[in-house]
């Protein structure tokens, strides 16, 4: 074998080498693929208002796995510590409302097939009944079963958190909720740094946030506490007035 011959051998041994390194990490890429976040993480849009002891969306992120050779990617750290489903900070104003944890009855995390929150067919994964406010409240996931966590090969999923307001909160109290980097804790079968987190950060801000409804006066015995009040300041009122007979006439004023 000529010099020729040999420097185009290791010339080919070179070229077959780098070629077997790439595909390689190809493979590895694909065998231990992790989700991507691909609707970015979020929290509260807007002032909305919510009656006592209703169910209120405050999260949602969406994840999309690439379908790894039958890698499969579950939400919450499985590890032993870590971010075991979804960590959110809830907080009250920049202008305290006097928000306390009592406000909020529990925190719930739910996994869906699609970008629409619906209680009564997505999977529910966790709950939290004590709920900080002004640090970090972590919704656990892996109480739930590998089915129910893991996000689906080759598709978009969503997770979603949403806060029951306590049938004892005081209206009035608001809420806002923001997220560091990672709020969203996963897990896979397999390969190096089985744990792993996704989601971006999104701040709490005053101009999105939750008011809890006030209860409405009941001027029908003279205190507030339910019913439904008659609106007074300016417009027009009806006066019932009772007669001897115990007939009702009703007639329209000017407040």
């Amino acid at each position: 074998m000529n010099k020729n011959q040999q420097v185009l051998r290791a010339l080919i041994c070179q070229l077959l080498g780098a070629f077997v390194l790439l595909v390689g990490a190809g493979m590895e890429s694909a065998l231990w693929a992790q989700v991507a976040e691909t609707t970015l993480a979020s929290g509260l849009t807007g002032s909305t208002q919510v009656v006592a002891g209703a169910e209120v969306q405050i999260y949602s992120i969406g994840v999309t796995d690439p379908g790894g050779f039958g890698e499969s990617n579950r939400v919450g750290h499985e590890g032993g510590g870590g971010n075991l489903g979804v960590e959110l900070t809830i907080s009250d104003m920049s202008a305290p409302t006097g928000l306390v944890a009592a406000d909020i009855a529990e925190l719930r995390l739910y996994h869906s097939t699609n970008n629409v929150l619906d209680t009564g067919t997505d999977t529910q994964l966790g709950t939290q009944a004590t709920v900080n406010i002004g640090a970090v409240t972590e919704i656990d996931a892996t109480g739930a079963g590998n089915p129910a966590r893991t996000i689906t090969f080759g598709a978009e999923d969503f997770i979603f958190v949403t806060a029951i307001i306590s049938a004892s909160a005081t209206g009035g109290h608001a809420f806002r909720v923001g997220a560091a980097a990672g709020s969203l804790g996963m897990t896979r079968d397999t390969g190096p740094a089985l744990d792993y987190s996704r989601g971006s950060v999104f701040a709490a801000a005053d101009g999105n946030h939750i008011v809890i409804a006030a209860e409405t006066p009941s001027f029908s015995s003279g205190v507030a506490g339910g019913g439904r009040g008659i609106p007074f300041g300016g417009e027009p009122v009806m006066l019932a007035r009772l007669v001897g007979t115990g007939l009702y006439m009703i007639r329209r004023t000017s407040a």
